[in-house]
């Protein structure tokens, strides 16, 4: 079981079509799907394995979302991390998590690297674009060069898909395990009970990560 199966399942049922609209460009479900699949193998060859943790601190592009479901297919889990927040406080969430790898973007690298400062369990910051962080690997071009990953890494039910973290308001913040289960349970359950037409458009106002 892994929640990555809603990409594949949107194609099968609905076959190709514009899933994503960003800064007046389209791109389809089949286009994300095999650009996830590229970044998936090449998570791999940094060396993410299944059971990890890797955290996502990226600006607002179509690249959010393909990592989280190549995350998914690598059988590793998500920890979603907002711009917005403080080095110290992604420290926090960094220590917490165990992350070991940061998928971030140029304009946030410098703050990243500040963040990932001893944490013991960090081994890698990948960007896509270039940074003026030493040790940062610009995967921009790599994801396109690597081979699909054809299958998707297979999960317990309750294996740990992705670790949101609470606001922390009154405390430092909690972190909520949320399983492929739970994913899949989620969205079958609201599927079922608000049927959209297909090819309905919504607007995301949110942070994508």
């Amino acid at each position: 079981m892994n929640a990555g199966i809603l990409a594949v399942e949107s194609i099968e049922k609905f076959g190709e079509f514009e899933t994503l609209f960003f800064r007046g460009e389209g791109y389809t479900n089949a286009e994300r799907l095999d650009y996830a699949s590229r970044m998936a193998t090449l998570l791999q060859e940094q060396g993410v394995k299944p059971g990890d943790t890797v955290a996502v601190m990226m600006m607002n592009s179509p690249d959010v979302t393909a990592a989280f479901h190549a995350i998914w297919r690598a059988g590793a889990a998500i920890l979603p991390v907002i711009p917005q927040l403080t080095p110290n406080e992604v420290n926090y969430l960094l220590q917490d998590s165990g992350a070991k790898v940061m998928l971030t973007s140029p304009q946030l690298a410098n703050a990243a690297d500040q963040a990932r400062k001893d944490v013991a369990t960090f081994e890698k910051m990948l960007c896509f674009g270039e940074s003026s962080v030493e040790d940062a690997t610009n995967i921009a071009s790599m994801v396109a060069l690597a081979p699909p990953m054809e299958n998707l890494t297979d999960r317990c039910k309750d294996d740990l898909a992705i670790l949101m973290y609470t606001s922390g308001t009154t405390g430092k913040p909690k972190g909520v395990m949320l399983s492929h289960n739970n994913i899949l349970v989620n969205h079958r359950a609201i599927a079922s009970i608000r049927p959209l037409e297909p090819k309905t458009r919504g607007m995301s106002l949110l942070p994508m990560s």
